[in-house]
């Protein structure tokens, strides 16, 4: 039987100081969020340069002593999740498509 697959926005995960953050997909499916990647640009595939890891963002935090240690674990806590983007873009450590 034939079917047709559409393309539609990811997620909004966070906006903060006029960025926008948004929710990344394994292999683009939409059934499919993934836990620790993001990106900054809502219409680039996963191999972009907008797209980021969150936790080489609180490696970042944690190395350049703005956070004492890694707080992430297995499961990833939302509010973690938000405060260490927070963090990211404010320490400039997120790339964004206007920049």
């Amino acid at each position: 039987m034939p079917y047709i697959t559409e393309w539609i926005y990811p997620d909004m995960f966070l906006a903060y100081k006029d960025h926008t953050i948004y929710r990344a997909y394994e292999d683009d499916e939409y059934s499919k969020p993934l836990e620790y990647w993001f990106s900054t640009d809502e219409t680039e595939d996963e191999d972009g340069e907008y797209y980021f890891d969150i936790r080489d963002i609180e490696f970042a935090l944690v190395e350049k002593g703005i956070i004492p240690e890694a707080v992430l674990t297995l499961s990833l806590d939302r509010k973690d999740a938000i405060e260490i983007i927070k963090l990211g873009i404010d320490y400039e450590l997120i790339k964004f498509p206007e920049e």
